[in-house]
C-alpha cells in the first residue's frame, strides 16, 4: 500500500485524514528544493504546523521536558549576545529567527510522532526516500549532461542538485542510504533487489557530491547500522553488504577508468588552501571564546572572522558562548543516548527504527565537525526522531543467545 493512501481503518487508528498525510509527506521532498530563500518547504511547514495545532494533531509527553529545557536555555543563549552586537544586527536577528523556526519544526515533528507514532513515521520515511531519490536523479542527470545543469545543479563539477552546496547535498542523501540498507535487511526477500538498487543509486549520489565529510558520514552511519546487535543476524547483514559491494564493482571500474572522475577523487583527498583558511578561522574563533564567553552573537562568525567556521561545534561555542555550547552539546548527547538505549530494548516494538536513528545521528555528528549543520532542515528532523515514544517493557542486552540475535518479534518498517 502506498504510505500516503491510508485505508479507513488506518485513518480511524491514526485520527488524521488522508489529505493531511499527503501534506506531511510532501514536506520531505520539498526539503530537497532549497536553492531559493525562503524555500517552498517553509510555507508548507508553517501550514502543516498551523493545521496540526488547530486540529490537535500534536502531543507532548513529560519525558520531553529535559530536551525542551536544553533547547530553551540554548535559545536564551542566542538572545543574550544580541544585546552586545554593534554591526550586522539585522543579520544576527535573521540568523536567530531561522534557528527559532527550525526548532519549531523540530517540535512539530516530535508532536506528530508522539501522537501518531509508527503511522506518521512511515509517511516521513517514505517522503524522505522520495526526496533523496529525486535529488540524486536530477543531480546525476545534470552531472552526466543528459539535462542542462542550469547553473544551479553543479558546482566545480560536483553535484549539489537543488541545494546551495554539494556539502549539503551529499549528507542529505545519507539517511536515505541507511533507510535503504534497513529495508534490504528487514523487507521481504522479493524486494531485496529493489532496495539494493536504491542503496547503490544513493551511494553514487553521495560519491559524486565529492564531499569528504559526506563520505565519512555515510561510512559511519552504515557501519553503525550493520554492526548494531538486533534480530537480523550479523551474518545476514554482512552477506547483504557483500552482495552490494559486488554490484558496485562496475561503478568502481568506471570511476577508475574515467580520467576526469579519477582526477577529481584524487584531488578531493588532497589538502586545499581553503582547508588552511578553515582551520585558521576555527583557531581564531576558539581564541575569541576566552574574551567573549557569552558569545559574539548569532550569525556573526562570517562578519567577525571574514570566513565561516565550517564546524557546528565551533560556531555554537563562539556565537552562543560556553553555556550555549554546553546545553546544546547535552541536547545532542542526550538524544543520541536515547536512540541507542531504546534500540537495545527488547520490549519496544520500535527498536529497529531507533537503530536507524542512532546510525544516522552518529554520521551526522561526524559531519558536523567539518560543516556547520545548525540550519540544515534534516538536522532537526533527525533529532526529532528519537523522541518518538518507544512503548518498551524491559531492557534487553542479549548475551547467551548470541549478541547479534534477538528472538523476539519486532515491527519493521
Amino acid at each position: 500500500m502506498n504510505p500516503i493512501e491510508l485505508s479507513p481503518i488506518q485513518m480511524k487508528s491514526t485520527a488524521y485524514p488522508a489529505w493531511y498525510a499527503r501534506l506531511v509527506w510532501l514536506l520531505l521532498p520539498l526539503c530537497a528544493v532549497v536553492f531559493i530563500e525562503p524555500a517552498p518547504y517553509e510555507a508548507f511547514m508553517l501550514l502543516a504546523c498551523a493545521i496540526a495545532i488547530y486540529h490537535s494533531y500534536m502531543k507532548f509527553s513529560s519525558y520531553m521536558s529535559v530536551p525542551m529545557l536544553f533547547i530553551g536555555i540554548f535559545l536564551v543563549c542566542n538572545m543574550i549576545p544580541l544585546l552586545f552586537v554593534r554591526e550586522g544586527l539585522m543579520q544576527s536577528m535573521k540568523y536567530f529567527m531561522v534557528t527559532l523556526y527550525l526548532i519549531i519544526s523540530w517540535l512539530f515533528f516530535i508532536g506528530l510522532l508522539n501522537q501518531f507514532k509508527e503511522s506518521i513515521l512511515k509517511i516521513i520515511f517514505s517522503g524522505y526516500m522520495a526526496a533523496a531519490l529525486f535529488a540524486t536523479t536530477i543531480g546525476l542527470l545534470a552531472y552526466l549532461h543528459i539535462i542542462p545543469d542550469f547553473g544551479i545543479m553543479l558546482k566545480y563539477d560536483r553535484i549539489m542538485g537543488l541545494f546551495k552546496d554539494p556539502n549539503v547535498f551529499g549528507p542529505f542523501l545519507v539517511p536515505g542510504v541507511v533507510i535503504a540498507l534497513h529495508y534490504m535487511v528487514t523487507k521481504p526477500r522479493r524486494t531485496v533487489l529493489l532496495w539494493i538498487g536504491v542503496f547503490i543509486f544513493l551511494i553514487i549520489g553521495v560519491l559524486f557530491s565529492y564531499s569528504r565529510a559526506a563520505w565519512g558520514n555515510c561510512f559511519i552511519a552504515c557501519g553503525a547500522y550493520l554492526l548494531f546487535p538486533y534480530k537480523a543476524s550479523l551474518k545476514k547483514r554482512l552477506l547483504m553488504l557483500f552482495a552490494v559491494m559486488l554490484t558496485l564493482i562496475p561503478v568502481l571500474v568506471y570511476v577508475i577508468s574515467s580520467p576526469s572522475i579519477n582526477t577529481m577523487f584524487v584531488d578531493r583527498f588532497a589538502m586545499k588552501k581553503y582547508d588552511d583558511d578553515r582551520f585558521g578561522t576555527q583557531a581564531k574563533a576558539l581564541e575569541e571564546v576566552l574574551e567573549k564567553p557569552l558569545g559574539i552573537g548569532p550569525g556573526q562568525s562570517e562578519l567577525v572572522y571574514s570566513y565561516a567556521t565550517h564546524s557546528l561545534y565551533v560556531r555554537v561555542l563562539t556565537e552562543y558562548g560556553v553555556v550555549g555550547f554546553t546545553v546544546f552539546a547535552l541536547f545532542m548527547v542526550f538524544t543520541i543516548y536515547r536512540s541507542f538505549s531504546v534500540a537495545c530494548l527488547r520490549g519496544s516494538p520500535y527498536n529497529t527504527y531507533f537503530i536507524v536513528f542512532f546510525a544516522c545521528l552518529l554520521g551526522l555528528m561526524f559531519n558536523s565537525f567539518f560543516i556547520d549543520t545548525l540550519h540544515w532542515r534534516h538536522f532537526w528532523l533527525l533529532f526529532a526522531f528519537p523522541w518518538m515514544p518507544h512503548d518498551a517493557i524491559k531492557p534487553h542486552f542479549p548475551r547467551k543467545e548470541g549478541f547479534y540475535e534477538n528472538r523476539t518479534n519486532h515491527h519493521t518498517l
